[in-house]
């Protein structure tokens, strides 16, 4: 299939060595199957050590030049720095974001198809629960639709001369007034977008991802992902990203980055079954994971 090329754009503030490397390889495997019709730019509050420490070829900017969008402060730590400096860098052409802890894993055709133009205008990976949580929005959550479509900002795709900038400012400005002085919710960003998307999913001009195709995997995952046969994507959710680890030698084979060496001590990887081969990766514990699965349903049968 042929490829026109788009803008691939990631964020990362105040990085590190290991937030480095994870975002190389995520960079890298779209840069494997994507190639050089496309860009590929990191937005970032330390340009210094951001070109310092990636180890692929990709254009760095600062997030804070100029007025930006999406900085303050007082949530420092929420996950709308990655729409910074603004929510649509290039109108004019097909722009994708990324998440650092997203990775190809196989020909994304569906991704593919889009850049090429198919019929959608925008595209977005899905959050895939057995039920359908509202927490997983943040403010919101309990304002969307009855039979609403669950997504994940771990990917988020917008076509050429498609441009979702108007509506995310205008719920974005509606939502710092509901918060006020609180702090930002980890999940308003996510919700945000879901409450935009909703009216566009009904026209069909957005489309979800299929999440056994584009999955999020971590300890959660039921039945667990031991495999990457059959996906084309894996977003490596949970703060310690134990999927990254988990296939750090299959998504190094793709990104062209090497794994790290030696890898780092404190790396967590949850094991889905004892007799795995666990390549001397730690955590084991398979109570730990039934539990957080258990803790996530709970809750989403708590939820509105």
């Amino acid at each position: 299939m042929g490829n026109v090329g788009a803008i691939f754009r990631w964020a990362l503030w105040a990085p590190n060595e290991n937030a480095l490397g994870m975002l190389s390889h995520s960079i890298g495997t779209f840069q494997r199957f994507f190639g050089a019709p496309s860009d590929y730019i990191v937005f970032t509050d330390d340009v210094a050590a951001m070109k310092a420490g990636l180890q692929v070829d990709a254009v760095v900017l600062d997030m804070n030049e100029g007025r930006p969008e999406y900085i303050d402060e007082q949530w420092r730590w929420n996950r709308w720095h990655k729409w910074a400096p603004r929510f649509r860098y290039d109108p004019g052409r097909t722009e994708i974001h990324v998440d650092a802890d997203l990775f190809l894993v196989n020909t994304p055709t569906e991704l593919l198809e889009f850049v090429n133009g198919d019929r959608h205008d925008y595209i977005v990976t899905m959050e895939d629960f057995p039920i359908k949580p509202r927490w997983v929005y943040g403010r919101f959550g309990d304002l969307l639709p009855e039979d609403f479509q669950p997504i994940n900002t771990g990917l988020v795709g917008q076509r050429a001369g498609c441009d979702l900038t108007d509506e995310i400012r205008q719920a974005y400005t509606w939502l710092t007034e509901q918060r006020g002085a609180e702090q930002m919710d980890f999940f308003d960003e996510q919700g945000t977008l879901a409450h935009v998307l909703q009216s566009h999913f009904e026209s069909g001009r957005a489309v979800a991802l299929d999440p056994a195709r584009y999955a999020l995997v971590s300890p959660i995952n039921d039945p667990p992902v031991v495999s990457l046969d059959g996906l084309a994507a894996i977003h490596a959710t949970f703060p310690e990203r134990p999927a990254y680890w988990q296939f750090i030698k299959e998504i190094s084979a793709i990104s062209g980055v090497p794994v790290p060496d030696p890898l780092p001590a404190n790396r967590v990887v949850f094991e889905a079954d004892e007799g795995l081969d666990s390549d001397g990766l730690v955590d084991k514990n398979r109570a730990a994971l039934i539990a957080a699965r258990q803790q996530v349903e709970e809750a989403g049968r708590r939820s509105p």
